[in-house]
């Protein structure tokens, strides 16, 4: 009776005569030293085997070896627990914790139900090893352990430490935020994250960089806290622009140099400035510029700050590393001798950029002491000293102020009052391999080149180019072209017609007649024969296709064939055929104009012909040269091969200026326009 089998969801077949070929194997992995418990202690706990229903009273390995080999007694087990609990009442209390080691829990439902129908209601059950669930068996037993703390037990918790492990008393730092203290305990526990566990260790952030919070091998991220109402940042105060504190656009140039310092040379190729970041005094300002490596040679910069509840993109830039520049010096005097128009002073420079653009640079942002003007161009003198701040200016040459101080030069350029706004960048190569040689207290001074002014009406747009160096001619970067971008209308400085001086207008009466000025003698236009120039152009031409050409391409084949099915034959590439075949048959019906002069230049007549030919040309205008370069070039834009020489190029017509020859004399154009 009361004896069933059922069919057990796991791998093993417990509880069966299958568990006798592991026998050996589990007496020798396991060690009776494992069973060792002090019987005589408080509170130890009552084990019962659902293989023999009764207590255990002795550990060993046969006992553990016939839980899993014999067959199980579930409701003798029941029972005798139950018998148990009714002899002991006085010395158990009415809380009773059952806890069920078995690979998946098989008798808390039953007991529950068991239990459910006695006058004990307080029972609570604990499964230690559960296959469902993905905690680890670890992870299970600790838990278990930790509720039986949590209900009352009395838990040896140093049992499962070494004596070095009870020793170390790290755990306290890790664990202590996460148990309250009492209210007369006056230590204050609180959870320290990375960040902040970084910005402990290291330090509030003294650079506009700031701290480097996160770095893997494809990126690198940067945070600065930002108060103009605190050191090390008040010199920001000294950026001013239409009433508001503007974050300098050189600031974030200024950024990825410092964070990019261990290359030797930079080049940013490309950096916007999407959305203005005002400062405001006593308020700090998040600024995090990440830096994410693209390739092995180029990074993508972005610039952010919090404002309002969100992240705001205030620049990007697109960052090259670059081998050592050719041109790591320039010619200072040279330089200096193009602006010797006027000299202006700190004071009145100043007084001038407050005036036309409304900005306004203070202390550390007024560098400039002298500035030298040319025509269109302009030199500064910019002071390196004293730095923004003593102790944290100390480390990079540049800062900031520095650098914005280096775009001062371009405000004497502008003609008009503009309201303008730093828009982008371009082409900007630093010299950081020259710059690393340099002691920064050792320069007093460095000079910025501003220079190539352009004024784009259209698009309210001016560009600057600008190279820094120190006097004696030394690079430290350039940049190709500073856009700003005005928010007036730029407009051309010119003085009106002056028609009163220059001409009086006499008004006729309606009714007067007026002669028809299309009968007028007019000089006619000079002109001049082309016969001479196609008999010239073909016998170069035809020379230059015949080596080019198929083989098959002769002079009874072009006088025989009509263009079109030259065209078909010859020009058998679709790409050749879409772009040149309007010069394929402007060309070859040249040639079928003046087939007498179709002569190849291995007969006896060709030079002697050529030469006549050179000297008419020559007296009417000076092209030859270029007409034989352009029928060569012709030649190997319609017959292209693989062999291709620099003079089958385009680019070849352009060589020490030939081509412009040919735009400044339209009689010329009017002759080779085919060519």
């Amino acid at each position: 009776d009361k004896v069933f089998a059922a069919f057990l969801g796991t791998r093993a077949s417990f509880h069966s005569s299958s568990q006798e070929m592991i026998k050996d194997e589990l007496f020798e992995n396991i060690s009776n030293n494992l069973f060792n418990i002090n019987n005589n202690c408080n509170g130890k706990p009552i084990m019962f085997s659902t293989t023999t229903s009764n207590e255990i009273k002795e550990y060993s390995n046969q006992l553990l070896f016939d839980n899993i080999r014999n067959p199980v007694y579930f409701e003798q087990t029941l029972d005798n627990i139950n018998n148990y609990i009714v002899e002991n009442n006085n010395n158990i209390s009415n809380s009773i914790i059952f806890i069920e080691i078995a690979p998946h829990p098989t008798l808390s439902r039953s007991i529950k139900d068991y239990y459910d129908r006695s006058e004990n209601k307080n029972i609570k059950i604990y499964n230690p090893l559960n296959k469902k669930t993905s905690q680890t068996e670890d992870q299970l037993f600790k838990q278990t352990i930790s509720n039986l703390y949590i209900n009352g037990y009395n838990i040896d918790f140093s049992c499962q430490f070494n004596q070095d492990q009870k020793m170390d008393q790290s755990y306290k730092h890790k664990c202590q935020y996460l148990f309250p203290h009492y209210q007369w305990d006056d230590q204050i526990y609180l959870k320290e994250s990375e960040r902040m566990h970084k910005f402990r260790i290291e330090g509030p952030p003294v650079t506009c960089l700031g701290n480097l919070v996160y770095e893997n091998q494809k990126s690198k991220s940067y945070k600065s806290i930002i108060n103009i109402s605190r050191e090390p940042f008040q010199y920001l105060k000294g950026h001013y622009a239409a009433g508001k504190n503007y974050f300098p656009g050189c600031g974030y140039i200024d950024n990825i140099i410092k964070a990019l310092s261990q290359s030797d040379n930079l080049v940013i190729s490309q950096l916007n400035f999407s959305i203005p970041f005002i400062l405001k005094p006593n308020v700090d300002f998040e600024l995090q510029s990440n830096f994410t490596q693209t390739s092995k040679n180029e990074y993508k910069v972005d610039f952010n700050f919090y404002e309002n509840g969100k992240w705001n993109n205030s620049a990007c830039a697109l960052v090259h590393l670059s081998p050592a520049f050719k041109n790591q010096k320039i010619d200072f005097q040279s330089i200096k001798s193009k602006c010797n128009l006027s000299t202006v002073l700190e004071s009145d420079l100043y007084n001038l950029i407050t005036h036309k653009a409304d900005l306004t640079y203070t202390d550390h942002f007024a560098r400039v002491e002298e500035l030298y003007i040319g025509n269109d161009c302009s030199l500064s003198k910019i002071a390196m000293k004293p730095r923004i701040s003593k102790s944290c200016d100390n480390d990079y040459f540049f800062n900031p102020a520095i650098l914005d101080s280096c775009l001062h030069g371009l405000f004497p350029l502008i003609k008009n009052p503009l309201k303008i706004i730093f828009d982008r960048i371009s082409d900007m190569k630093i010299h950081t391999e020259n710059i690393k040689k340099l002691n920064i207290g050792d320069i007093d001074y460095i000079y910025a080149y501003s220079s190539n002014p352009n004024f784009d009406k259209v698009n309210n747009r001016a560009s600057f180019t600008f190279n820094v160096m120190l006097e004696d001619g030394t690079l430290l970067f350039e940049i190709q072209q500073a856009v700003c971008a005005s928010l007036t209308p730029i407009k051309d400085i010119s003085a009106k017609n002056p028609q009163e001086n220059l001409y009086t207008l006499f008004w006729q009466p309606k009714e007067a007649i007026i002669k028809n000025i299309l009968l007028d003698p007019v000089a006619e236009p000079e002109t001049i024969d082309q016969t001479h120039y196609k008999q010239f152009c073909t016998m170069l031409f035809y020379n230059q296709i015949r080596k080019k050409s198929p083989s098959t391409l002769t002079k009874s084949m072009i006088m025989d064939s009509s263009i079109e099915q030259l065209i078909d034959r010859y020009l058998v590439d679709p790409k050749v055929k879409s772009k040149y075949s309007k010069l394929f048959r402007l060309a070859f019906e040249v040639l079928q104009q003046t087939p007498d002069y179709m002569i190849d230049d291995t007969n006896e007549s060709f030079n002697e012909k050529l030469e006549q030919l050179i000297t008419i040309v020559s007296q009417d205008l000076n092209c030859c040269e270029l007409i034989k370069k352009s029928t060569r070039v012709m030649a190997a834009m319609l017959f292209p091969n693989d062999n291709i020489e620099y003079e089958d190029t385009q680019q070849y017509l352009f060589q020490d200026g030939g081509i412009h020859h040919v735009y400044d004399n339209p009689q010329i154009t009017e002759i080779v326009e085919w060519v």
